[in-house]
């Protein structure tokens, strides 16, 4: 068989197997970019929980005497840290490396510590110090940079 002959008798099937590995490829690449996208985005919604906890948490020490209004702002606290939970939750629900382990029970173990500082009895108590609130403030916030520092670290292990 001649290269001519080869080629007009198996070029239209070379053509439709390049294609197919050409749109293979790319729907590939264009699905881990989208799962980047999500991933990416999810961190962002969990910044933003953290950040409205911490909110509310400061404002429960510096506002809240009334046992009533204390009661309430706790309430938005346990809602909001089931939110953070819930979401925390879809991003390990994603087919993730099992590389991803180590990042996983990091954020397990600084999520764990920093919902026993914010659902502890700490924001229950009417007599706090200014020093022991502003070591409050700090240790929750601390926290919290950590979860998002391990959500990054996830974030660069999986998509690196």
């Amino acid at each position: 068989m001649s290269t001519p002959s080869f080629f007009i008798t198996y070029g239209p099937l070379l053509a439709a197997a390049t294609v197919s590995i050409g749109w293979f490829i790319s729907n590939k690449q264009a699905n881990t970019r989208e799962k980047r996208k999500e991933v990416r985005d999810d961190i962002k919604e969990i910044e933003k929980k953290l950040s409205e906890i911490l909110s509310i948490s400061r404002k429960t020490i510096d506002h809240f005497t009334e046992e009533e209004d204390r009661k309430i702002s706790i309430y938005d606290l346990n809602r909001a840290l089931l939110d953070l939970d819930l979401q925390k939750d879809h991003i390990y629900a994603r087919k993730l490396k099992n590389k991803s382990i180590v990042h996983r029970n990091r954020i397990d173990s600084v999520h764990e510590k920093f919902y026993d500082l914010i659902s502890g009895d700490f924001l229950n108590q009417d007599n706090s110090t200014a020093v022991e609130k502003q070591d409050f403030i700090f240790e929750t916030h601390r926290e919290s940079t950590l979860i998002i520092h391990n959500l990054k670290s996830l974030f660069l292990s999986e998509f690196d």
